[in-house]
């Protein structure tokens, strides 16, 4: 799970971007600047719950990624279907919308 969660962790344009984000826009003299986050989270392995739909976009980026195998890939995606079946699934990202009002 680690090795699959930091090479997914690649397709982040700016992984770093959520928490520096505020303080970069008051510097760049925005006002009124303001965050949200949207948490997805599930303990649901099923095909409409997102945390479950992602998976094989997960690891279709992670395979040839910092050492992860298909082998490993697959085997990590089978692992969730288990733990789903088990009902011990958890999935849980959080993205964030920033708003700010530039003064003119």
């Amino acid at each position: 799970m680690d090795r699959v969660l930091r090479a997914w962790d690649g397709h982040l344009a700016h992984p770093s971007l959520p928490r520096t984000l505020a303080p970069r826009l008051r510097a760049a003299r925005f006002t009124d600047v303001q965050v949200e986050g949207h948490t997805f989270a599930t303990t649901e392995h099923t095909p409409n719950a997102y945390g479950a739909a992602i998976l094989p976009l997960v690891r279709q980026y992670v395979t040839g990624r910092d050492g992860i195998t298909d082998a490993d890939a697959a085997a990590w995606a089978a692992e969730q279907r288990h733990l789903g079946e088990r009902g011990e699934f958890f999935f849980a990202c959080i993205q964030f919308c920033f708003t700010a009002t530039r003064p003119a």
